[in-house]
């Protein structure tokens, strides 16, 4: 099978790997280039990673007339300036 890439043009965010799925949509993986996550309690960056958080699947814009959906296993990052930061999972 021939690869290819799609640019997503999403800040941040690096195309893995684009496939077929069986019901003929586009599936494009990505990973998060960016770092760090604001800790929604002190506001500072939280760069101490967690695990990762339930993988997200969001529609995209159709490409070729196929549906198309953009797959993603965002970061838990934990913050390390207090102890009663709970993990948080990256947006």
């Amino acid at each position: 099978m021939a690869h290819f890439e799609i640019p997503v043009d999403i800040e941040e965010v690096q195309s893995e790997q684009v496939e077929f799925t069986p019901t003929n949509e586009i599936m494009i993986t990505v990973t998060r280039t960016g770092e760090g996550t604001p800790c929604p309690q002190g506001g500072k960056d939280i760069t101490v990673s967690h695990g990762y958080g339930r993988e997200s699947r969001r529609r995209h814009v159709p490409i070729g007339g196929k549906p198309t959906y953009i797959r993603m296993r965002p970061t838990r990052d934990e913050c390390p300036y207090g102890g009663d930061h709970p993990p948080t999972t990256q947006q």
